[in-house]
C-alpha cells in the first residue's frame, strides 16, 4: 500500500503488544490454577485471502480492526478493571486498557494516513464499509453485553453485570 516506515512500524507494535497480552492473560489464568486447562486455538485467525486494491484492503482491516474494534475493547475492558478488586488482576486489566486506548488511537492515525492516499476513492470506500462497520460494532456489544452475566469471580475480574458496561459507557465520556 505504499505506507511510510512510521505507519510499518505501528502495526508491528500492535502486534507485539496483542502477543503480550495473550501471555499476560495466560499468566493471569495461571494464578487462579487454570493454566493447565488453558487451550489456545490460533487456527483460522488469518484474513482470507484477496484479489482486491492493497490500500483499499488495507484501509479496510484498519477500520474494522482497529478504529471499531480496539475501541469496542477499551469500553469493555474498562468495565472489567473498574469491576475487579483484586489488585494484580486489576493491574493487569489497566495494562490492556492502556494498550487498546493506544491501538484505537493509532487506528485512528492509520486511517487518517491510509484515507490520504486513497484521496477520492475513500468516499466510496467509506460509503460502502459503513454498514459492516456499523454491524461490527453492534456484533461486539451483544456479544460483550451477552457475556455479563453478573456470575461469580467479579473481584478477579472474570465477571460484569449489564449495568457495568452501562457505567463503563458513560464513565468514558467523562474521561
Amino acid at each position: 500500500a505504499g505506507a511510510p516506515l512510521e505507519a510499518l512500524c505501528a502495526v508491528q507494535r500492535l502486534i507485539g503488544d496483542e502477543i503480550r497480552h495473550a501471555s499476560l492473560c495466560a499468566e493471569v489464568c495461571g494464578w487462579l490454577g487454570g493454566a493447565d486447562a488453558l487451550e489456545l486455538d490460533l487456527s483460522g485467525l488469518g484474513l482470507p485471502p484477496s484479489d482486491g486494491p492493497v490500500l483499499e484492503r488495507a484501509y479496510a482491516i484498519v477500520m474494522r480492526e482497529l478504529v471499531v474494534a480496539e475501541r469496542e475493547s477499551v469500553h469493555v475492558l474498562r468495565a472489567y478493571r473498574d469491576a475487579t478488586t483484586e489488585p494484580a488482576i486489576r493491574a493487569a486489566f489497566s495494562v490492556l486498557l492502556t494498550d487498546e486506548a493506544r491501538h484505537a488511537a493509532t487506528g485512528d492515525a492509520l486511517a487518517r494516513l491510509l484515507a490520504d492516499l486513497l484521496g477520492d476513492a475513500r468516499t466510496a470506500l467509506d460509503a460502502q464499509l459503513a454498514p459492516q462497520l456499523a454491524e461490527d460494532r453492534a456484533h461486539l456489544r451483544r456479544a460483550y453485553r451477552a457475556g455479563a452475566t453478573d456470575g461469580p469471580g467479579r473481584a478477579l475480574g472474570a465477571s460484569l453485570a449489564a449495568r457495568d458496561l452501562d457505567v463503563s459507557s458513560r464513565a468514558a465520556l467523562l474521561r
